[in-house]
Order: C-alpha cells, then structure tokens, then sequence
C-alpha cells in the first residue's frame, strides 16, 4: 500500500477523533461492505476479520471504531433502502431483525423507510429494547436541540439576518465543503 494511501486513509478518519475539538455531528456509512477476503492487509484501526455485512448493520465499524475508538459521538443515520433492496450481509433477516441489527451496531437513524412496520414489529416481538430506542432518540435529540429547532421559531427575520449575512458565517462552510469526507 503506498505511502498516499496510508496517509488518505488515516485523513478520512480525523474528523471522528474527539481529541477536544469540533467534529462532525453526524455520519451516513454508506451501503458498502467489509470483506475479508479483499481486505488482505488491514491496517490500524482497520483490523479484522470484520463482520461482512453493510456498513449501517456493522457494529465494528460504527460502534467499536468509530464511537468507542475515534470517540465519535454523533448519530449515525442510514443510507436509504439498508431494510429492503440493500441489506448487504443481512439478506436472512426479517426487516424487523434487521432494524434491530442496525439499531445495535449504532445507526441511530434509518433513512428513506416510510412503513413503520418493521419498527413497531421489532419493538413488539421483544427485539429492540425501551433502553436502545431512547439511547437512538437521545443522540438525534441532542442535534436537533443543538441546532435550535425547539427554540422560539417565531424570530425576528431582520435579527437573523444580521447573524446570518455576515463574511463569518459565509465563510464557516467553505472549509468543509472544498474537503468533503467520504468512506
């Protein structure tokens, strides 16, 4: 592996590292999926076996490297279609186990499922915990008041634009996006 890839790969990890600074408040792990096989020389943190299944099911990735490894404590929000069309390693399971299956490895929230079916199968059948539903809700909560969206939503326009309309909070995103991250 060269040096470039080694260096890359240790970059894409940064912004999960708590170390006391900012970091991102949420990831979407997208729909791929360890494989031993072709992962022939894993590197730290990325030691395997790993268990092949999709990224938003696979509680190595999301639990012990990012959260108990990196320190990251954000939420982790699914990619669509993870219950249905890609459910990478997890084809056998029920949608209700498979809710479940990512509620247990860390994903907090699961994108693009309009049914709440599977959920309240999963909650029924002794699948998912009162516990695990509210550490979910506690981790987008945390967000969404951090974000302000249970604050007064009846504010003076002329305000928020001054906070808003500035070079600073022009300038606050720039950076990100010219170094968009990506696994």
């Amino acid at each position: 592996m060269s040096i470039r890839h080694r260096v890359s790969r240790i970059t894409s990890l940064i912004a999960f590292y708590r170390g006391g600074e900012k970091t991102t408040a949420s990831i979407m792990p997208y729909y791929a999926i360890p494989n031993n096989e072709k992962s022939t020389d894993p590197h730290p943190p990325f030691i395997g076996p790993f268990e092949e299944v999709g990224f938003a099911y696979n509680k190595g990735f999301i639990d012990g490297l990012l959260r108990e490894k990196l320190g990251f404590n954000g939420y982790v929000n699914s990619d669509k279609g993870i219950l249905t069309k890609m459910a990478w390693g997890v084809e056998e399971l029920t949608e209700a186990e498979r809710v479940t299956k990512a509620f247990q490895a860390g994903t907090d929230l699961i994108s693009g499922h309009n049914e709440i079916k599977p959920f309240k199968d999963a909650y029924e059948q002794g699948l998912l915990s009162e516990e695990l539903i509210n550490q979910e809700a506690k981790r987008l909560l945390k967000e969404l008041f951090a974000l302000g969206l249970f604050e007064n939503p009846y504010r003076d326009p002329e305000v928020a634009d001054q906070i808003v309309n500035t070079d600073e909070s022009r300038a606050s995103p720039v950076k990100p996006m010219k170094n968009p991250l990506s696994f």
